[in-house]
């Protein structure tokens, strides 16, 4: 993936986002801080999907920033 810039804007869906708390976390050679996409909002939560499609999951809106890719 190409560069990324953490941005303070408000999400939408569509954007393109990423989990604060695993930036740099690496499990078995793998990083856990990718960027993913919000499908959906909810209340206080938000639907993120991956960007391949395989996963997709709900968490806390406030665990993620949008990301702008360059």
């Amino acid at each position: 993936m190409e560069d990324i810039t953490i941005v303070d804007d408000k999400i939408q869906e569509g954007d393109f986002i990423i989990d604060t708390e695993k930036l740099g976390v690496v499990v078995n050679g793998e990083k856990l801080g990718v960027v993913v996409k919000c499908v959906r909002l909810l209340d206080d939560d938000l639907i993120w999907e991956s960007l391949d499609g395989k996963s997709r999951a709900c968490d806390a809106i406030y665990l993620f920033k949008k990301v702008v890719i360059h």
